[in-house]
């Protein structure tokens, strides 16, 4: 945890030179005594390497990691059979998506959000931003660059996110689904960036469902 996540994560000053997951874990300890965590201050490519069974024991993953080719590569991993949600937010307060798929193993994963430019290479089509533009900041944040989002459009995306598994694990949710909620693009476009086609679908404030999102050739859930 540094100083320049603040503004943009749960957790505080206090935690500031602290591994993520322990402060994480210490603070829902402190807030749901009755739980039982556990942690590895690990890449989760080393866990999955090492000790597989630590997280694919779980009734559901949630990915939420900000990397994409990371979280490609987990979705591969995992495969059709395993219920879990990607979870990731677009810049500058324009929307947040969450992508429950694994369910039932049926096809539609998260490769089955991107497609290919011959320029610009795999792009997610779920996105509100238009392919083609950077909006990495440097302020020594993740890696030391980031994707500027405040802090409320993290809670926002996370409240979906809890409401999504939470139908998964009651069997309530039966299909794979994408859920994605659009903000208000002002600041997005003043600063010069422009939206995507699947964001003139959307009004600010409106949240939408979709499951007809599986691509029939993708490699990863019909290969």
């Amino acid at each position: 945890m540094e100083a320049s996540n603040l503004y943009r994560h749960v957790l505080g000053i206090t935690d500031v030179g602290v591994h993520k997951v322990k402060g994480l874990s210490d603070l829902l300890q402190d807030h749901y005594p009755h739980i039982s965590l556990q942690y590895r201050a690990e890449r989760v490519e080393a866990v999955l390497e090492q000790d597989a069974k630590f997280i694919c024991a779980a009734d559901a993953i949630v990915i939420a990691l900000g990397d994409e080719t990371l979280e490609l590569w987990l979705n591969q991993f995992f495969g059709s059979q395993r219920p879990r949600l990607h979870a990731w937010l677009d810049p500058l307060g324009i929307g947040g998506h969450v992508l429950g798929t694994g369910i039932g193993g049926e096809a539609g994963c998260f490769r089955c959000l991107f497609e290919r430019d011959e320029q610009l290479g795999l792009y997610n089509k779920a996105s509100f931003a238009n392919r083609g533009q950077t909006f990495q900041r440097s302020i020594a944040g993740c890696s030391g660059t980031f994707a500027p989002f405040a802090g409320v459009d993290a809670d926002r995306t996370a409240l979906e996110a809890a409401r999504l598994v939470a139908r998964i694990l009651t069997g309530k949710e039966t299909e794979n689904v994408l859920v994605s909620w659009f903000g208000y693009p002002d600041e997005f476009l003043e600063a010069g960036f422009t939206l995507s086609t699947r964001a003139e679908l959307f009004q600010p404030g409106d949240c939408k469902r979709i499951k007809d999102f599986a691509t029939r050739e993708c490699p990863h859930c019909c290969g």
